[in-house]
């Protein structure tokens, strides 16, 4: 499935832009088995 960017790619910051094109993080959505991410772990409210 595509992954769908919820902002305007031509004004999203440098940072913004990495995390977007990061692989790592792209292969938590397209988990080839179709698995999908969950929570590993959650610390004074944060997850």
């Amino acid at each position: 499935a595509p992954l769908l960017i919820g902002c305007d790619i031509r004004s999203a910051s440098r940072a913004t832009l990495n995390i977007i094109g990061n692989k790592e993080v792209i292969s938590v959505n397209q988990d080839p088995l179709g698995v999908p991410g969950r929570k590993i772990r959650s610390t004074n409210g944060l997850e």
